[in-house]
């Protein structure tokens, strides 16, 4: 037990320092030229890349992955923002359909699509999906409405891809207290576009006619999140 909590004030103290230097980096973006603006983002994405290996450590992927697991039985799948799919191949290796949707493709998601067949990859905007009426089983985004400039469309296409009875799970940063706002300021906000409340896309889901709207809270000892879902 106590080797425990020296290892979360560790890990803490680790993130603090993280946290300064990416502010720092973040200054150095505004008033240095462009040359070397880039070679300081590549910095500052691995520096990102170590807060995540420090999430892995606290299985707060592995949360979101177990409840995407229980939440999501209905084929085909289609995920918003698959980015490296890494959200969706539990469910590509059990031989579902699934279809990933990314404005850019990720070298991870080539990869992954050159490997399995029943996995195919869409370059669109969220906003305009190239899919017709009423055709998807399941629609999933992670952390993906809060880079999106018009949220509101994007959750009315899904609605007019679902099939009847359709599933839509969506999952968002919860933050409930000073320290996890600080945290989900300097990593999430400072790359959001469009800034909304959960309460805000729980309104217009119900509002474009989803039933059934539910939200669970998966608890982190950084940022919580948030799964919701709805049934067309």
């Amino acid at each position: 037990m106590r080797k425990r909590g020296i290892f979360y004030i560790f890990g803490v103290v680790l993130l603090l320092i993280t946290i300064s230097f990416v502010a720092l980096l973040s200054l150095v973006l505004i008033y240095f030229p462009k040359s070397f603006r880039k070679r300081i983002r590549e910095f500052e994405f691995l520096i990102f890349g170590w807060f995540k290996q420090y999430e892995h450590s606290f299985g707060y992927y592995k949360n979101i992955e177990n409840n995407l697991q229980r939440k999501i039985n209905e084929f085909p799948l289609l995920e918003i923002g698959c980015g490296s799919g890494d959200h969706i191949i539990s469910f590509v290796k059990g031989g579902k359909k699934v279809v990933g949707l990314d404005l850019y493709l990720h070298p991870k998601m080539l990869e992954k699509t050159n490997k399995y067949k029943n996995l195919k990859f869409v370059k669109a905007n969220a906003e305009k999906l190239p899919i017709k009426n009423r055709s998807i089983r399941t629609i999933l985004a992670v952390f993906v409405l809060h880079h999106i400039p018009n949220y509101k469309k994007v959750l009315n296409e899904i609605y007019r891809v679902l099939k009847k009875d359709g599933r839509l799970v969506l999952v968002e940063n919860y933050t409930d207290d000073l320290f996890k706002k600080i945290i989900n300021y300097y990593f999430i906000e400072m790359n959001t576009i469009n800034k909304w409340t959960i309460d805000e896309i729980l309104d217009h889901v119900k509002e474009i006619g989803f039933r059934n709207v539910q939200f669970k809270i998966i608890p982190s000892k950084i940022v919580p999140s948030v799964v919701i879902t709805a049934s067309k």
